[in-house]
């Protein structure tokens, strides 16, 4: 019941607080310089369940459903894996997604380049935020067959924002020469050494100026896997790492590594 009293709005401050105030209210963040009004209007309405511009979350795009990440692949109980989410098929936990996700979104890159293309997911989270940046473009590679990949980007309303390439990823860098990629994951085989050599075809050839992310990354995975092949994939992880301007390893679930290239 009303008492009276005037209604209260959230409106969001230049300085990106959130505060309450009377709905005809014309305060001023008390942390703005008084020039502020000079400026125009230092306060904005909050919005609510939908993102920048208007559009939607990437995972909305998506309508397959989404189960634990120990419940699709076999895990340690250290990788504490149960506290993940992947999609039904397998694909990269959404948790990670929605990380690069993010840094694309504060890369910019105008290009981006992603390995192992497999059902899509990765593809759309990274469109998704070229989409929202208004710029930038994805080549995704793989090997096998994209059609199943490239019907949900279509469906997702992204396809404008992906090149499609059915190739092996090695010889298709060795051979690139095109723009610099601003972005790169790389998620393909890892067992025949296609990773980490497609990682080290990028730096030696200065084909990305931003980031590499590599999954799979997980210290763990000897446990239940090759250890030969363990082994050498987390040399040329380190190996990587020492030709790097810098490095942020996750170590949960399946894992996931960053790599800052200058």
């Amino acid at each position: 019941m009303s008492n009276g009293a005037p209604s209260n709005r959230l409106v969001r401050t230049r300085r990106g607080r959130i505060i309450r105030v009377p709905a005809q209210s014309h305060h001023q963040d008390p942390y703005a310089p008084d020039r502020s009004a000079k400026m125009g209007c230092a306060l904005e309405p909050v919005r609510t369940g939908e993102g920048r511009h208007g559009m939607r979350s990437w995972l909305d795009r998506i309508k397959e459903p989404s189960c634990r990440e120990s419940d699709v692949h076999y895990h340690v109980e250290e990788e504490q894996s149960h506290l993940f989410h992947t999609f039904e098929g397998g694909s990269c936990e959404i948790e990670y997604l929605s990380l690069i996700n993010a840094i694309v979104q504060v890369a910019k890159p105008a290009l981006a380049l992603e390995t192992g293309t497999l059902h899509g997911f990765s593809a759309l989270a990274i469109a998704d935020a070229l989409e929202r940046n208004e710029r930038g473009k994805l080549i995704s590679i793989d090997v096998a067959d994209q059609g199943l990949a490239r019907q949900r980007l279509q469906a997702a309303g992204l396809a404008q924002r992906v090149e499609w390439v059915q190739s092996e990823s090695r010889e298709y860098l060795r051979a690139y020469a095109g723009l610099p990629f601003g972005f790169a994951l790389l998620d393909s085989s890892v067992s025949d050494g296609t990773r980490i050599g497609e990682a080290e075809i990028l730096l030696s050839r200065r084909l990305v100026q931003g980031y590499i992310v590599l999954h799979d990354t997980s210290r763990y995975r000897a446990g239940y896997e090759p250890a030969d092949e363990v082994q050498r994939y987390q040399v040329g992880l380190n190996h990587l790492a020492q030709q790097s301007a810098g490095q942020v390893r996750f170590p949960f679930s399946q894992g996931l590594t960053l790599l800052q290239v200058s």
